[in-house]
């Protein structure tokens, strides 16, 4: 049986959204294989790096993907319906309503001209089908890349459509208006999220830009000088080096260990400190070069650490254990728990 829990505690943005329709596919196809499998053959995505690494797969075809599901839904639609109730009103529909409509009609290729005012919104939304025609062959990721004419005419769409939702609150907009408009307003909401991924792909691609002050503070944190954060050197770390709360640091944790693998290398240490995961660390870093070195820490006055009784911080397999911030302690003393620090002779 497979079951999955979902949190909605945590605000969806952009990136969350395509982790979620992301891992959703990963699942249907783990599903699939699953039923396809023969028994006692290997699972799919069995482990953490197995799932980072298809997610990595399928990452860049995601906004093409949801556009699909998009469109598909437009296919079930009456759209001479929907733009028939709209355009019934003979005094109008409001000022942030109408906004959230010409948005619609300037991404479905209108001219600004067009949709200015009420009465010529009215002559567009009798072109019911043409209108959902054009809203169907929206494709998000059209000119970002290409220089053709067509991906200008695109990003142009786009820029209108922007401007016309300037300070404008679309949630508020869908809560006072009417079934039809609510419905336009959900697509408009969906393709404005998809190309904001199909923008994002690209940029999560990149190699992270190269940092003297954070390579110097990974090869400071990484004690064994393998080349990567074991759970325990960035743990340990962040607790003595920086004061940041154990439950700060297990989150930074897994934030950067990207691969799943319970490390932490320096691609995705520099990851984090271009995109201000880091930010905490990168400020007492900054601070100790105003200064000339801050006091305490691994290196301040009390010692540098030579070794930790972190029994409880673990990357073994990689699974990961809590860090008790009351039981770690500064580098000129102990105090009860299980860590000591023990300074360098």
């Amino acid at each position: 049986m497979l079951t999955v829990t979902a949190g909605t505690y945590t605000p969806m943005d952009a990136e969350l959204t395509l982790l979620l329709h992301t891992c959703a596919e990963l699942l249907y196809r783990a599903v699939r294989e699953i039923e396809e499998s023969n028994v006692g053959g290997s699972a799919p995505l069995s482990s953490m790096v197995d799932l980072v690494t298809a997610f990595e797969g399928v990452q860049p075809a995601m906004p093409e993907v949801l556009q699909g599901q998009i469109r598909r839904s437009l296919e079930r639609l009456d759209f001479r319906l929907v733009f028939a109730e709209i355009g019934a009103s003979k005094t109008g529909i409001g000022k942030e309503p109408l906004a959230a409509l010409r948005a619609v009609l300037l991404l479905a290729g209108h001219k600004k001209k067009d949709v200015k005012e009420w009465a010529k919104v009215q002559k567009v939304l009798k072109k019911a089908k043409a209108i959902a025609d054009e809203m169907g062959k929206l494709a998000p990721a059209e000119g970002l890349t290409s220089q053709t004419a067509a991906a200008k005419a695109s990003q142009k769409r786009w820029e209108a459509c922007d401007g016309a939702l300037a300070e404008l609150d679309l949630e508020s907009v869908a809560a006072d208006s009417s079934q039809a408009l609510i419905v336009l307003v959900r697509w408009l909401r969906a393709v404005r999220i998809v190309r904001q991924l199909a923008l994002a792909v690209p940029i999560a691609a990149r190699e992270p830009p190269a940092d003297a002050a954070a390579e110097s503070m990974f090869t400071e944190l990484d004690k064994d000088a393998s080349g990567s954060l074991e759970a325990q050197e960035l743990v340990v770390g962040l607790l003595t080096r920086f004061k940041i709360s154990s439950a700060k640091a297990q989150s930074l944790l897994r934030a950067l260990d990207g691969g799943g693998d319970g490390k932490v290398s320096l691609k995705e240490w520099l990851r984090g400190w271009a995109s201000g995961s880091l930010a905490e660390v990168k400020k007492v870093s900054e601070q100790s070069d105003q200064g000339g070195g801050g006091k305490g820490g691994a290196s301040g006055k009390g010692g540098a650490l030579s070794r930790v009784d972190a029994d409880s911080v673990s990357s073994k397999g990689g699974a990961r254990s809590r860090v008790d911030a009351d039981s770690a302690s500064a580098p000129d003393g102990t105090k009860p728990g299980k860590y000591k620090v023990v300074p360098v002779k």
